[in-house]
């Protein structure tokens, strides 16, 4: 299993525990969500996190962005040489993460319009993009 996965689950789960906490939610709410993050099916942990988004009031609700600010929003790079190879050798970055990790690492700055996304992306120019937001 791929690391992403195992993160992306474990996320998952600290994420439903706010929910039914916040929101008075049952807990057998939780156990449904539990059975389909643990599940090897990508649909299934697809399903999970749809659930604890809109519980969160995703993507633009309050909850939901402490939620991401407070969590992934706050990861340091614990090695930043990968990083900073790919940005030394004109490699595009592309993310939708909710952290600032790249940015921090290669100074670059993120801020770009949808317009530009194409233009960017087939550029000879090493660039970050960032499509959505960064807390």
């Amino acid at each position: 299993m791929e690391i992403g996965w195992l993160l992306g689950q474990g996320c998952l789960s600290r994420a439903s525990i706010v929910a039914v906490k916040l929101f008075d939610l049952l807990w057998e709410w939780r156990d449904l969500v539990l059975r389909e993050i643990r599940s090897d099916d990508l649909d299934n942990l697809l399903s999970a996190a749809t659930k604890v988004s809109s519980k969160l009031r995703g993507p633009d609700g309050g909850e939901y962005r402490r939620w991401l600010r407070e969590t992934v929003g706050s990861l340091q790079a614990q090695n930043q040489e990968v990083i900073e190879a790919l940005h030394h050798f004109g490699v595009q970055l592309a993310t939708t993460n909710y952290d600032g990790l790249i940015e921090e690492v290669t100074g670059s700055d993120s801020r770009i319009g949808r317009g530009r996304l194409l233009q960017t992306l087939t550029s000879a120019w090493p660039v970050l993009l960032r499509y959505g937001s960064h807390m």
